[in-house]
Formats: structure tokens, C-alpha cells, sequence
């Protein structure tokens, strides 16, 4: 690397980390095995798998101790918003859990050992609501976890039917995919409870988890954090973090590919260390306009659009843009203006866009619904 030891000894720990080169996802897909710690044997570890969202997927090897100590800290979460392991809980993610071509309920399963009642994400067809509505009011859950996006789903089919539960919702806790404004507001409103979002991965480098007034809170333990300030963005940079968890595949200033914003004041709840205003997805989920800028959270131009179910933003050029619509009953004329409207106040009038309405959005093999799409180079 070109870098001398001693010199680096001599500097502060955090400035001699600085000094090293930041590792990116290719590198750790390319270089793959010859990352793994000599020392570790096989038979503590695990291998985990990324989804190849962004087309760079990833087999990273884990001890079971950082597995454990993981699901210890997304606990730590938890216990925030006053939950036990011992509560009954539904789980809306992208398992395949029930088989693809079963067309009557029941589209979800018991996991006994955990209290857990899993929901099939496959088979949310609009004539199939009603049953997955029907089995939460009967489940008598405390709390409720899932993707944002199939909470999204079912939040909105429940407040379209004025589908209350006859139980006390203790919490929503999303993850896994960004959460939106929009997805928060829908999912709360429906559940009549808190909803907080937890940030991790795979590579165990770095996890955030919100407290209740919003904000995300980094856990130390589980790496050394730094962001890279992505221009014309304030306190917004790409995260990289050096991890403290995984002994078998140490990775050291892994560039995560997230986008967060710090937050600049303290948090309210009094909780001190780093801390987030939100975390905004990877650079593959910003905008790019045609004079350069990047922009994420695009949410808001959704805003006051009954019409829309569901979206997804597609760039394929720097001016132009496709997005797929999915159209809810209340569907007008007037929703697909106001929305053209509100994405050129956002992107500029030489952005153009073009209006795809489709009965359904693919997801991705595990499950998940990609918000924006960009298939520019990375910027």
C-alpha cells in the first residue's frame, strides 16, 4: 500500500486508520476468500449472503459470536420501545415461506420457537388482503416487524377497508430497506403505534437503530464510523466503517455504499455518541440531475397522491426518468400531473419523465422493493 508503518504508529488511532485506503465492495467481492482471517476456524463460523441489490453480491464469513452479539444489539432496539423476547410478533419480509403457486390462505406460518408469525410477501394480491387482515386482528400480536415496503402494503389496505385492531400494538419496527415518510406515516396511522427503523448488514460493520424521537443512533461496539462527504449535500456523505464484530473476515474503512445525514445538535431522548437524521439508501438510489446534483428522498412528491399504491423511479439517462405506478382505487388524472408537477420542482424542467403504469412493481430475490433506480455510472 505504500504506507509506512512506523509512521503510522506515531499518529492518533483515528488518523492513522485515515490513513488507509477505503475498501469497496468490488474490491471484497473480487479479493473474497483471501480476506478471511487465517486464525478463525470453519467450524465457528457462518457464511452470510447479500441479495446483489446493486448487482455486487457478497459471501461474507462470520463467527457465530458476532452473530449472536448482532442479535443482541438489534435487541438493544427493541427493548427502546418496550418490547420482550418472550411477546407474539408478525414478520412481513421477503421469505419464501409458502409455496409460489397456493392461491387460499393461509399465506403466513408459525415460527413457535420465537413467538413469530411470518407473513408471505408473495402473495399479497389485492384479493388476498382481506385474509392477511383478518389473521392480524385474530393474532393478538404485541408488536409487528417487517420490510417498509410490505408494511406499506398492508397499512394501506387496512385504512382503505377502515381495518382497525381490536389489540394494542405496542410497535412497528422496520428494516432493510429505506423507510419513507410516506411508508412511516401510512404504517402508524393504520397500527395506531410507534414506528422505528433499524439500520444494519451483512458485512457487521456498522448498525443504527432509531430511538423514539426519530433519530438513529450508531452502536460503537460494532465499528469505527467515518462518512465522505458527498458534495452539494450539508452533513450527507457515504458511510464508511471499519468493523469490531467479525473476527473471521475483518473488514477495515468498508465503503457501506449508504447514504446517511448527520445530525449536527443532540438528540433529545439524551442518548450521546453519533448519531443520524435519517439514512437515505445507497448512491444507486439518489437522482442525478442534468446539471449534476444528486437527489434522495424523493418521498415527498408523493405527497397528498391517494391515487398512487405503489412506485418506482427508474433513471436511465442524466435527463431522463420512468416511473412504474401502481394505481390505488382512488386513482385521478389529477395524481399523474401533480406528480409530473412535483418531480420537475424537485429535478428541474429539463428532467424527463415518462409515466409506465403497471399492475405490479418486481421485487428483488429477497424480497425487497427498490424505491429508485439509477442506471447512470456511479457519480
Amino acid at each position: 500500500l505504500g504506507l509506512d508503518a512506523d509512521a503510522l504508529a506515531r499518529l492518533p488511532d483515528l488518523e492513522a486508520l485515515r490513513a488507509l485506503p477505503i475498501l469497496r465492495k468490488a474490491e471484497v467481492q473480487e479479493l473474497g476468500p483471501r480476506l478471511r482471517a487465517d486464525d478463525v476456524p470453519d467450524a465457528l463460523c457462518v457464511d452470510y449472503h447479500t441479495s446483489g441489490t446493486t448487482g455486487t453480491p457478497l459471501t461474507i464469513r462470520v463467527t457465530r459470536e458476532a452473530v449472536a452479539r448482532s442479535f443482541a444489539i438489534a435487541w438493544r432496539m427493541r427493548e427502546r420501545f418496550g418490547l420482550l423476547r418472550d411477546m407474539p410478533h408478525a414478520t412481513f419480509n421477503g421469505r419464501s415461506i409458502i409455496p409460489v403457486a397456493q392461491r387460499r390462505p393461509p399465506y403466513w406460518t408459525r415460527n413457535w420457537a420465537a413467538g413469530q408469525t411470518l407473513f408471505s410477501h408473495h402473495h399479497m394480491r389485492p384479493d388476498a388482503l382481506p385474509a392477511y387482515i383478518a389473521a392480524l386482528q385474530r393474532g393478538r400480536f404485541e408488536y409487528v416487524t417487517g420490510y417498509p415496503s410490505s408494511l406499506y402494503v398492508i397499512a394501506s389496505a387496512m385504512l382503505e377497508r377502515g381495518a382497525a385492531l381490536p389489540w394494542r400494538c405496542r410497535a412497528v419496527l422496520t428494516s432493510s430497506e429505506t423507510l419513507s415518510a410516506r411508508q412511516r406515516e401510512t404504517v402508524a396511522r393504520a397500527f395506531d403505534a410507534p414506528v422505528g427503523d433499524f439500520y444494519g448488514m451483512v458485512e457487521l460493520v456498522a448498525t443504527a437503530g432509531q430511538c423514539a424521537r426519530g433519530r438513529y443512533h450508531f452502536d460503537h461496539e460494532v465499528g469505527v464510523t467515518e462518512f465522505e462527504p458527498l458534495p452539494g449535500l450539508p452533513n450527507t456523505g457515504r458511510l464508511i466503517s471499519t468493523g469490531l464484530l467479525n473476527d473471521a473476515t475483518p473488514l477495515i474503512r468498508y465503503d457501506t455504499g449508504d447514504i446517511v445525514r448527520r445530525a449536527t445538535t443532540p438528540c433529545p431522548c439524551g442518548r450521546v455518541g453519533l448519531s443520524a437524521e435519517r439514512v437515505d439508501g445507497r448512491v444507486e438510489s439518489y437522482v442525478r440531475t442534468p446539471d449534476g446534483a444528486l437527489v434522495g428522498r424523493l418521498d415527498h412528491v408523493y405527497k397528498g397522491l391517494h391515487g398512487v399504491r405503489e412506485s418506482q423511479i427508474i433513471q436511465t439517462a442524466p435527463d431522463q426518468l420512468r416511473v412504474k405506478i401502481v394505481k390505488a382505487p382512488g386513482y385521478r388524472p389529477e395524481d399523474a400531473r401533480a406528480l409530473l408537477c412535483a418531480l420537475r420542482e424537485r429535478l428541474g424542467v429539463a428532467m424527463r419523465v415518462e409515466l409506465d403504469f403497471v399492475d405490479a412493481i418486481p421485487r428483488t430475490p429477497s424480497g425487497k422493493l427498490r424505491a429508485v433506480i439509477s442506471q447512470l455510472d456511479d457519480p
